[in-house]
């Protein structure tokens, strides 16, 4: 293939099984979208590359790598939008291989994407797999007080929010964004590349934030469309092999990244952040004694 519409970046790591579900779902439909896809192996300790490249070999619009190593979330996904180099798609999809969709959300997203003018990420509205709307606490980036809240496990339970898709009050079938979910990101090729894709100073979490700050930066906007959805069927890797605990440390990482760089006194908020990550700890362990749990 010399020039795809759309490239797709999936990211796979050890859940194989799960890669080649989602790629063959996406080759299995119609449409007359030139459509090559990109899976990159973010260093899997098991067979996944193997197994990945055997079943790919005679696909001629499908494409397996392997990183050097795992360095997360945003590395895995650049190595990527680099590879898709050869074959300079007008259009990206970064998504996860635990999501599933009609192709003619594809095709709209293509036919969509050059009406808002000022386009920088769209997606569909996220639904779980049983079709009801998937609800964010804030598809906002949070002010550094959320942040600290969110740091600290009893606070973070009591202040819960959630977002609200709203009536399509502008005609454009799309509501504004900040952030857009990392399972599904579409923009154009050309775009990704001069932002220099994802930030990589993050490993795993926060790393729409940093999207955002580089959109922002390009006079570029964030959407989701309304009249369109995708199933998620969530985080099946994340929960398979990283812990909640890690996770949250994880999360932290990416607020710490993100307070250095854009927030003013990022030193004491650092510390704040710091500070909060060890009360949570210790209610983690007081509430894993509670129930009896052995992590």
């Amino acid at each position: 293939m010399d020039k795809a519409d759309v490239g797709i970046v999936i990211l796979n790591y050890k859940s194989y099984d799960d890669t080649i579900r989602a790629a063959e779902h996406i080759l299995g439909q119609k449409t007359g979208l030139n459509i090559f896809i990109q899976i990159v192996d973010n260093k899997s300790p098991n067979e996944s590359y193997e197994v990945l490249k055997e079943r790919f070999a005679d696909v001629p619009n499908v494409d397996v790598c392997q990183s050097q190593d795992n360095g997360g979330y945003a590395k895995g996904n650049n190595l990527g939008i680099s590879r898709l180099k050869s074959v300079r798609p007008k259009y990206i999809l970064i998504q996860n291989n635990d999501i599933y969709y009609d192709i003619s959300v594809l095709e709209d997203c293509v036919a969509k994407y050059g009406e808002f003018g000022d386009a920088g990420v769209i997606a569909p509205v996220q639904t779980k797999p049983d079709g009801t709307v998937h609800r964010f606490r804030s598809l906002k980036v949070n002010t550094f007080m959320k942040d600290l809240r969110s740091s600290l496990l009893f606070a973070d339970r009591f202040f819960r929010g959630s977002h609200v898709y709203k009536p399509d009050v502008e005609g454009i079938n799309a509501q504004r964004v900040d952030i857009v979910e990392g399972c599904f990101l579409f923009a154009e090729y050309d775009l990704m590349e001069r932002i220099s894709g994802f930030d990589e100073s993050t490993f795993l979490f926060c790393e729409e934030r940093f999207l955002y700050e580089k959109m922002r930066a390009a006079g570029r906007q964030n959407y989701i469309l309304l009249d369109q959805t995708y199933v998620h069927d969530h985080s099946k890797t994340i929960k398979g092999n990283v812990s909640s605990l890690r996770q949250k440390e994880l999360l932290l990482d990416g607020k710490i990244s993100y307070t250095r760089r854009f927030r003013r006194y990022p030193s004491v908020k650092v510390a704040l952040l710091k500070a909060a990550f060890k009360i949570y700890k210790a209610e983690y362990w007081l509430i894993g004694k509670i129930k009896g749990r052995k992590d």
